[in-house]
């Protein structure tokens, strides 16, 4: 289910098939400078024209309000060609999960879910983490120094790779726990997507200096 805001109109459909380029239960309201209802438009479903450049609705009914709110005028049609304010092109970009999309993309979809009233915190969230896992991986790479501090004794050896396996599982573990937390807006997307991060890296470099004074 989606909205849509473009100046005094709001547009609301339930589904967008991407395959077929139509959204299904189509409503279209616009209003007047005092946010009353002027015209309502509803349609079974609306088929994207790429020769027309414009959208066809199919079952449509329209209602006209007077300046009171009270119903002036009905009317009933099988097809109308009419402008809505979404881009089929778009739509089918959104249909991708935010983690399956680029940093440009994720950019286009916060800048217009702001301006558009839409709920983005997953798109932020994703977009956080684009800029997060880079990073993990020289994060996690400074275990390397861990066992740069060779040692004559096995059980010392045994107990770094240990140290080394449990400094694995807890990022990720913090990662999930993190993403699940700023999905839900307990924490905001930047904590969510660079606490691991944090985190690990304060452990290594506590094991690392720890190691170093023995």
């Amino acid at each position: 289910m989606r909205w849509v805001r473009d100046k005094n109109k709001l547009f609301h459909f339930n589904d967008f098939n991407s395959n077929t380029s139509t959204l299904d239960r189509v409503v279209l309201l616009e209003v007047n400078a005092a946010f009353q209802l002027k015209k309502s438009t509803y349609a079974q479903s609306a088929n994207y024209s790429h020769e027309q450049g414009n959208w066809v609705l199919d079952q449509v009914k329209v209602f006209n309000f007077d300046e009171k709110g009270a119903l002036k005028e009905f009317k009933d049609y099988e097809k109308v060609t009419s402008f809505l304010p979404v881009d089929p092109r778009k739509l089918q970009k959104e249909r991708r999960l935010p983690a399956e999309m680029g940093i440009a993309e994720l950019n286009e979809l916060i800048e217009g879910g702001e301006q558009s009233g839409k709920d983005v915190l997953k798109e932020r969230i994703a977009w956080n983490l684009k800029w997060a896992y880079p990073f993990a991986s020289f994060f996690v790479s400074l275990m390397g120094f861990r066992f740069a501090f060779k040692s004559e004794r096995t059980t010392e050896s045994v107990g770094k790779i240990l140290v080394a396996f449990l400094i694995g599982i807890s990022y990720w573990f913090i990662m999930s726990a993190a993403r699940a937390l700023g999905s839900r807006g307990d924490i905001s997307p930047f904590v969510a997507a660079w606490s691991a991060n944090i985190a690990i890296f304060c452990i290594i470099c506590f094991q690392i200096i720890r190691v170093r004074k023995y």
